[in-house]
């Protein structure tokens, strides 16, 4: 993982403001579906498992609600972002927008 993610995940002090915005975790209360358990799950990519991994990236919406309430600032959608792109997450969804659905004709 790069450098930088690394130490803006190092930044999440775990208070748990996120849970009160998530509506993922609204949903569901899975502590994985919440930023902190997110960003948990993130620090430790190397050792679990990969289809485990997608499913916890796939649930964030992206929403931005857990950015907006954190006290500490920490960017997580860009940190989601970063470890959607490592662990492949999005590459069929993006290559379908992309080739099938960006084609008028199609």
């Amino acid at each position: 993982m790069k450098e930088r993610i690394a130490k803006m995940l190092r930044v999440c002090s775990a208070c748990g403001k996120c849970r009160e915005v998530c509506p993922v975790f609204d949903c569901t209360l899975k502590e994985t579906d919440v930023a902190r358990g997110r960003l948990l799950v993130i620090r430790e990519l190397g050792g679990l498992d990969p289809a485990g991994v997608r499913g916890v990236l796939s649930a964030c919406l992206l929403c931005g609600a857990c950015e907006t309430h954190c006290d500490a600032g920490v960017k997580v959608t860009e940190i989601v972002r970063e470890a959607r792109a490592e662990q492949g997450v999005g590459a069929i969804k993006r290559s379908v927008f992309l080739n099938l659905l960006g084609s008028p004709t199609r």
